[in-house]
Protein backbone atom coordinates (compact mmCIF):
# COMPACT_ATOMS: atom_id res chain seq x y z
CA UNK A 1 0.00 0.00 0.00
CA UNK A 2 1.26 3.46 -0.88
CA UNK A 3 0.36 5.81 1.93
CA UNK A 4 1.95 9.09 0.09
CA UNK A 5 -1.16 8.73 -2.05
CA UNK A 6 -3.23 9.37 0.99
CA UNK A 7 -1.92 12.61 1.54
CA UNK A 8 -2.03 16.00 -0.32
CA UNK A 9 -1.21 16.24 -4.29
CA UNK A 10 1.92 17.85 -3.70
CA UNK A 11 3.17 14.78 -1.44
CA UNK A 12 2.19 12.32 -4.15
CA UNK A 13 4.95 10.68 -6.44
CA UNK A 14 3.20 11.85 -9.77
CA UNK A 15 3.36 15.28 -8.90
CA UNK A 16 7.12 15.67 -8.39
CA UNK A 17 9.35 14.96 -10.26
CA UNK A 18 12.42 13.49 -8.54
CA UNK A 19 14.70 10.91 -8.45
CA UNK A 20 14.78 9.00 -5.34
CA UNK A 21 13.50 9.64 -1.78
CA UNK A 22 16.52 12.19 -0.29
CA UNK A 23 15.65 14.79 -3.25
CA UNK A 24 12.38 14.39 -2.36
CA UNK A 25 12.96 15.49 1.70
CA UNK A 26 15.88 17.88 0.24
CA UNK A 27 13.00 19.53 -2.08
CA UNK A 28 10.50 19.88 1.36
CA UNK A 29 13.38 21.46 3.65
CA UNK A 30 13.89 23.99 1.50
CA UNK A 31 10.16 24.83 1.63
CA UNK A 32 8.91 27.80 4.36
CA UNK A 33 5.71 25.91 4.69
CA UNK A 34 5.68 24.30 8.10
CA UNK A 35 2.65 22.74 8.10
CA UNK A 36 3.46 20.81 4.98
CA UNK A 37 7.07 20.13 6.78
CA UNK A 38 4.94 18.66 9.62
CA UNK A 39 2.96 16.17 7.90
CA UNK A 40 5.41 15.43 5.36
CA UNK A 41 7.39 13.96 8.22
CA UNK A 42 4.41 12.30 9.59
CA UNK A 43 3.84 10.42 6.02
CA UNK A 44 7.26 9.06 6.25
CA UNK A 45 6.70 7.86 9.43
CA UNK A 46 3.57 5.68 7.82
CA UNK A 47 5.78 4.70 5.09
CA UNK A 48 8.40 3.29 7.60
CA UNK A 49 5.71 1.52 9.16
CA UNK A 50 3.82 -0.52 6.78
CA UNK A 51 3.41 -4.04 6.82
CA UNK A 52 6.91 -6.40 6.38
CA UNK A 53 4.32 -9.54 6.15
CA UNK A 54 3.51 -10.07 2.45
CA UNK A 55 0.43 -11.91 3.69
CA UNK A 56 -0.48 -8.88 5.54
CA UNK A 57 0.32 -6.58 3.03
CA UNK A 58 -2.00 -8.34 0.55
CA UNK A 59 -4.96 -8.34 3.23
CA UNK A 60 -4.58 -4.77 3.64
CA UNK A 61 -3.99 -3.66 0.10
CA UNK A 62 -7.45 -2.35 -0.34
CA UNK A 63 -7.62 -0.85 2.76
CA UNK A 64 -6.47 2.49 1.19
CA UNK A 65 -7.55 6.48 1.78
CA UNK A 66 -10.28 7.17 -1.29
CA UNK A 67 -10.82 11.38 -1.32
CA UNK A 68 -14.83 12.03 -0.90
CA UNK A 69 -16.57 13.35 -4.22
CA UNK A 70 -16.32 16.91 -5.31
CA UNK A 71 -17.63 19.95 -2.20
CA UNK A 72 -17.83 17.39 0.42
CA UNK A 73 -14.71 17.15 3.18
CA UNK A 74 -13.95 13.61 4.48
CA UNK A 75 -12.66 13.64 8.79
CA UNK A 76 -11.09 10.52 9.38
CA UNK A 77 -10.17 10.34 13.06
CA UNK A 78 -7.94 7.94 15.35
CA UNK A 79 -6.88 7.26 18.98
CA UNK A 80 -4.53 6.27 20.99
CA UNK A 81 -3.18 5.07 24.35
CA UNK A 82 -0.60 5.08 26.55
CA UNK A 83 -0.73 3.25 29.85
CA UNK A 84 3.69 4.49 30.13
CA UNK A 85 2.70 8.21 29.29
CA UNK A 86 -1.31 7.92 31.32
CA UNK A 87 -2.50 9.77 28.37
CA UNK A 88 -5.18 9.54 25.73
CA UNK A 89 -4.89 11.09 22.29
CA UNK A 90 -6.79 11.62 19.78
CA UNK A 91 -6.00 12.61 16.10
CA UNK A 92 -8.17 14.60 13.29
CA UNK A 93 -7.16 14.66 9.60
CA UNK A 94 -9.99 16.83 7.02
CA UNK A 95 -9.23 16.73 3.45
CA UNK A 96 -10.93 17.48 0.12
CA UNK A 97 -11.84 15.73 -2.94
CA UNK A 98 -8.52 16.69 -4.12
CA UNK A 99 -6.90 14.78 -0.95
CA UNK A 100 -5.25 18.78 0.14
CA UNK A 101 -5.69 18.71 3.49
CA UNK A 102 -7.38 21.11 4.78
CA UNK A 103 -7.54 20.83 8.85
CA UNK A 104 -6.00 18.85 11.39
CA UNK A 105 -6.18 18.74 14.91
CA UNK A 106 -4.47 16.37 18.09
CA UNK A 107 -6.36 16.53 21.51
CA UNK A 108 -4.62 15.04 24.20
CA UNK A 109 -6.27 14.03 27.66
CA UNK A 110 -4.71 12.94 31.05
CA UNK A 111 -5.57 9.39 31.84
CA UNK A 112 -5.91 5.99 30.20
CA UNK A 113 -9.70 5.31 28.85
CA UNK A 114 -11.23 2.43 27.72
CA UNK A 115 -10.41 2.19 24.33
CA UNK A 116 -14.14 2.10 22.71
CA UNK A 117 -15.08 4.59 24.23
CA UNK A 118 -11.61 7.03 23.17
CA UNK A 119 -12.86 5.80 19.66
CA UNK A 120 -16.48 6.69 20.53
CA UNK A 121 -15.06 10.19 21.15
CA UNK A 122 -12.80 10.61 18.28
CA UNK A 123 -15.62 10.04 16.27
CA UNK A 124 -17.88 13.05 18.33
CA UNK A 125 -15.11 15.28 17.83
CA UNK A 126 -14.43 14.59 14.04
CA UNK A 127 -18.17 15.96 13.65
CA UNK A 128 -17.74 18.80 15.80
CA UNK A 129 -14.49 19.73 14.13
CA UNK A 130 -17.07 19.59 10.82
CA UNK A 131 -19.32 22.25 12.55
CA UNK A 132 -17.24 24.34 13.97
CA UNK A 133 -15.61 24.68 10.28
CA UNK A 134 -18.97 25.08 8.64
CA UNK A 135 -19.12 22.01 6.31
CA UNK A 136 -22.49 21.21 5.20
CA UNK A 137 -21.39 17.98 3.22
CA UNK A 138 -19.16 15.74 4.76
CA UNK A 139 -18.09 12.16 5.29
CA UNK A 140 -16.57 10.78 8.57
CA UNK A 141 -14.63 7.71 8.97
CA UNK A 142 -12.50 5.67 11.64
CA UNK A 143 -11.03 2.70 11.74
CA UNK A 144 -13.37 1.12 14.94
CA UNK A 145 -16.08 -1.36 13.25
CA UNK A 146 -18.01 -1.28 16.69
CA UNK A 147 -18.66 2.33 16.08
CA UNK A 148 -19.10 2.83 12.76
CA UNK A 149 -21.26 -0.14 12.48
CA UNK A 150 -23.17 1.36 15.38
CA UNK A 151 -23.84 4.27 13.80
CA UNK A 152 -24.69 3.07 10.76
CA UNK A 153 -27.09 0.71 12.05
CA UNK A 154 -28.54 3.18 15.18
CA UNK A 155 -27.82 0.17 17.59
CA UNK A 156 -28.97 1.06 20.75
CA UNK A 157 -25.97 0.67 23.68
CA UNK A 158 -27.06 1.84 27.22
CA UNK A 159 -23.87 3.07 28.54
CA UNK A 160 -20.93 5.99 28.37
CA UNK A 161 -20.60 4.87 24.90
CA UNK A 162 -24.34 4.54 23.75
CA UNK A 163 -24.34 8.11 25.33
CA UNK A 164 -21.69 9.61 22.93
CA UNK A 165 -22.90 7.89 19.88
CA UNK A 166 -26.28 9.34 20.50
CA UNK A 167 -24.70 13.13 20.63
CA UNK A 168 -23.23 11.61 17.37
CA UNK A 169 -26.59 10.98 15.70
CA UNK A 170 -27.90 14.20 16.69
CA UNK A 171 -25.00 16.57 15.17
CA UNK A 172 -25.04 14.49 12.36
CA UNK A 173 -28.90 15.11 11.18
CA UNK A 174 -27.99 18.59 11.54
CA UNK A 175 -25.31 18.56 8.14
CA UNK A 176 -27.30 18.60 4.49
CA UNK A 177 -25.76 15.24 3.32
CA UNK A 178 -23.39 13.25 5.69
CA UNK A 179 -22.19 9.41 5.60
CA UNK A 180 -20.41 7.44 8.07
CA UNK A 181 -17.61 4.63 6.54
CA UNK A 182 -15.43 2.53 8.20
CA UNK A 183 -11.37 2.36 7.01
CA UNK A 184 -8.76 -0.23 7.68
CA UNK A 185 -5.85 1.00 9.84
CA UNK A 186 -3.75 0.68 6.82
CA UNK A 187 -6.16 3.73 5.33
CA UNK A 188 -6.33 5.84 8.33
CA UNK A 189 -2.28 6.13 8.59
CA UNK A 190 -2.58 9.99 8.83
CA UNK A 191 -5.05 10.32 11.40
CA UNK A 192 -3.30 7.50 13.48
CA UNK A 193 -0.11 9.45 12.90
CA UNK A 194 -1.61 12.42 14.84
CA UNK A 195 -3.18 10.62 17.57
CA UNK A 196 0.06 9.25 18.47
CA UNK A 197 2.15 12.52 18.34
CA UNK A 198 -0.78 13.71 20.47
CA UNK A 199 0.21 11.50 23.52
CA UNK A 200 3.23 13.34 23.69
CA UNK A 201 1.81 16.45 24.33
CA UNK A 202 2.54 17.03 28.10
CA UNK A 203 -0.55 18.84 28.99
CA UNK A 204 -4.47 18.56 28.25
CA UNK A 205 -4.64 20.64 24.98
CA UNK A 206 -5.93 20.85 21.66
CA UNK A 207 -4.02 21.81 18.98
CA UNK A 208 -5.91 22.93 15.50
CA UNK A 209 -4.42 23.81 12.28
CA UNK A 210 -5.90 25.13 9.12
CA UNK A 211 -4.27 25.16 6.03
CA UNK A 212 -5.05 26.74 2.78
CA UNK A 213 -6.53 24.19 -0.46
CA UNK A 214 -3.05 23.14 -1.79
Amino acid sequence: MDVWNQGPTVFQKSSNNVGDFKSLVEKFNASSNQDLLALFSMTAKAAQGEPKNRTQHFQDQFSIWIPPPMSTIKINWDAALSAAKNRTGIGLVARNHQGSIVSTKKLSLVGVLDPLLTEALGGLHAVVLAKERGWQSIIVEGDSQTVIHSLQKHTERWDSVGMILQDIRILLAEFDKCTVSFVRRSGNNVAHCLAKESLELVEDVVELHVSPVL
